[in-house]
């Protein structure tokens, strides 16, 4: 038997790590439909290879790339965007690998050391994170390679390098984290916070629309990123341009930025490998003692009163609320939504009919998007079905029920950038809330008629009953999108759009039976 399969090596476990992400993947499909929709993404990198990678190398081949300090900037603020998604994908796959992952205590429990452990656990986390980047650079790093200098493929070590480093910060930041606060508050916290670290440079990105508006606005803020790239901190022989030296191919900068990404990730699993022994069997021993307190206090309260719908629909409310990672999911689309509700509240009183169509549409397909993650979780996961299917609920009422659970948080969120429309212009804040009705409605039943029953733990990995349901679900929160923002306008063609998001919902209907 080789080293590298021996039971227990670390490409062993590697190995099977990557077995159980690939079933995660297709977990939704089977047989030949695998097989069919492999072969539609492998489809999808080639046209995209050859109808925009091609030109853009042929074009690329032409001119002489040459280090100059706005390419060094950009690539080193390009590496820094995708470093920071990474360290929160990192954050969040840590947290989910400490307290969801229920095969930890078989691992540390045999004889493979916890450094062992974490190091195959924290390089799943690294090639889950690259794999995304990986796959959008492939048909621009390939066609480059091909038709220009092969030196672009140096991309590929670059990103690696990225995720593992990435990867290592977000695994520290989880664990000082859980050493500060311990286990119950760590999972919450580490979630928010990976949600605002994915959306940090969104929001950077919106400083300039949040900024007060003029002719000369986005001259200026073009100017400013000149003057800092010429500010002599991005000249080819300071170390700023290593990374964008490395990307480029060039040798001695390659190996130096690939060493000191496999460095830092060597050094934080070597060591947190014991400490993630430790935070593992703490994260799996939490709870106990203070949620029979809870339940004596609920009960105290009534909280069998307003009849079997309306128990079911507070058990809901109080299961999400107590869920981190949607409210990581959650707070991240709202998070979103910020730069549009400035933008709303700064062109309150001015004439903006572009801006409240705008809002209008970016309002309802918030909404379509909230209702549609939590109904899916309410709908779908449930870890008592028996006592559900006992109750005196049929199942249609248990689905309407839970469907209300998903739509009772959205009410007040969305309420506020539709009372900022009401202001800017009544009708498009009457839009907004119909077409946001519309959505929510839609969404809500087609997670009822595609549910995917299972237990609420498994749904940190799973995915939608189909990939061609979510993009239909997609496809309806746009058309309810277009629509509200059409009837903003006062556009009698809102109706198109309109009846194509109401021809989708119809098309995806299916019946109780069926469901």
């Amino acid at each position: 038997m080789s080293v590298l399969a021996a039971p227990g090596s670390i490409p062993w476990l590697l190995r099977h790590e990557i077995r159980l992400g690939w079933r995660g993947i297709w977990s939704s499909q089977k047989g030949k439909a695998r097989r069919v929709w492999f072969g539609v993404l492998a489809l999808v990198v080639v046209v995209a290879a050859f109808s925009v990678g091609v030109p853009f190398a042929l074009f690329l081949s032409r001119i002489d790339v040459a280090l100059s300090p706005p390419l060094i900037a950009g690539i080193d603020l390009g590496l820094a965007i995708i470093a920071s998604l990474m360290i929160a994908q990192g954050l969040n796959s840590a947290t989910l690998a400490l307290y969801e992952r229920r095969d930890l205590d078989l691992l540390l429990s045999s004889p493979i050391s916890a450094t062992r452990v974490l190091t195959v656990r924290a390089l799943a986390i690294a090639l889950g994170s690259v794999a995304l980047f990986v796959g959008l650079a492939t048909p621009f790093v390939v066609s480059l390679a091909v038709f220009g200098d092969p030196r672009w493929l140096a991309a590929y070590p670059v990103l690696m390098a990225l995720a593992l480093a990435s990867t290592a910060v977000g695994l520290a930041i989880a664990m000082g984290l859980f050493a500060v606060l311990g286990a119950r508050r760590t999972r919450i916290v580490a979630q928010i916070l990976a949600a605002l670290i994915g959306a940090g440079f969104f929001l950077l990105s919106q400083v300039g629309n949040l900024a007060p508006r003029g002719e000369g606005r986005g001259r200026a803020w073009l100017e400013r990123g000149q003057a800092w790239a010429a500010s002599g901190g991005f000249d080819p022989d300071t170390p700023a341009a290593w990374p964008a030296r490395a990307l480029l191919g060039e040798p001695l900068p390659l190996l130096l930025f690939t060493a000191a990404g496999v460095a830092l990730f060597a050094g934080v699993t070597a060591l947190l490998g014991r400490k993630f022994a430790g935070d593992a069997a703490a994260a799996a021993g939490i709870g106990g003692g203070g949620r029979k307190r809870r339940a004596r206090g609920d009960a105290a309260l009534g909280g069998f009163t307003g009849g079997s719908g309306g128990v079911l629909v507070r058990k809901e409310l109080k299961l999400l609320a107590r869920d981190p990672y949607l409210m990581s999911q959650v707070l991240m689309q709202l998070l979103y939504l910020i730069p549009l509700a400035f933008v709303i509240w700064r062109n309150a009183f001015g004439n903006a009919d572009a801006t409240a169509a705008a809002g209008t549409a970016g309002v309802v397909f918030l909404t379509s998007q909230l209702v549609g993650n939590l109904a899916w979780i309410t709908v779908s996961a449930e870890d008592a079905p028996d006592l559900i299917a006992a109750s005196p609920l049929n199942k249609r009422q248990a689905d309407r029920a839970k469907a209300t659970a998903a739509l009772l948080p959205v009410i007040p969120v969305i309420a506020v950038p539709i009372l900022g429309l009401l202001v800017l212009s009544p009708i498009a804040g009457l839009a907004a809330a119909a077409g946001a009705a519309a959505a929510a409605v839609s969404s809500a039943s087609i997670n009822i008629w595609h549910q995917r029953p299972g237990r609420r733990q498994d749904f940190r990995k799973s995915r939608r009953s189909s990939w061609l349901v979510s993009l239909a679900e997609t496809g309806v929160a746009f058309a309810w999108s277009s629509a509200a923002a059409l009837l903003a306008l006062l556009q009698p063609w809102w109706v198109i759009p309109a009846c194509v998001g109401a021809g989708l919902v119809v098309l995806l209907r299916r019946g109780e039976a069926r469901a």
